[in-house]
């Protein structure tokens, strides 16, 4: 009887230790979504190439996508070069929304994630997956603070990971959409200046 106790303690304590992490990674990014939507979050810019971001948002969700068995292919073209960006900012955002891309994917599915020139003097990063699709009335409320649709199936959410994708493209002066049919899965798209003018940076 001790022994099943004491198993019963460690399990209790390990899912204590688990919401509480949960409350920690909620009061974080509400701070930093507060930071970027009142223009006071410190921007570090720097000319990078977007294929090492991707890479790695890639690689970090590797853990993950072989537990469902989910495919992850990364597509770069050669002549975009370099893009004026805060790498930290981006890679929190490339990495949401990647895994999500994961999280609400099939069984055996895939995840594609790609950048191309878009318009010349700007860059578009696409993450697509071949999972559930998102209901068309929900579509135009995914980038809402705390919104969270009533088909996610219980998986766990804070409903903040898409408003900071948006608040990270429009902190560099780029815009967020996303495209989606129910049952065949969904495209998000960020599409951001090269180089921002100093006049539209944000910076604390």
């Amino acid at each position: 009887m001790q022994k099943v106790a004491d198993e019963e303690l460690s399990v209790m304590a390990g899912e204590i230790l688990k919401a509480g992490g949960r409350i920690s990674t909620l009061i974080g990014e509400m701070l930093d979504l507060s930071k970027m939507e009142e223009g006071k979050a410190k921007i570090d810019y720097s000319p990078l190439y977007i294929r090492e971001i991707l890479d790695q948002a890639v690689k970090e969700a590797e853990a993950d996508a072989a537990v469902k068995n989910v495919r992850l292919k990364l597509i770069v073209d050669d002549d975009i070069g370099t893009v004026t960006v805060d790498r930290m900012l981006l890679m929190r955002a490339v990495g949401n929304l990647v895994g999500n891309a994961v999280k609400y994917n099939r069984w055996g599915g895939a995840v594609t994630v790609r950048a191309e020139n878009y318009g010349g003097d700007r860059v578009m990063i696409e993450v697509s997956d071949t999972g559930t699709g998102i209901p068309p009335e929900d579509l135009p409320h995914i980038f809402d603070k705390y919104y969270r649709s009533p088909k996610t199936g219980g998986i766990v959410g804070t409903g903040l990971g898409l408003a900071i994708v948006k608040a990270v493209a429009e902190a560099h002066g780029g815009s967020v959409g996303a495209r989606s049919t129910e049952s065949q899965g969904s495209t998000f798209t960020i599409i951001l200046p090269k180089n921002p003018a100093d006049s539209d940076r944000k910076a604390a």
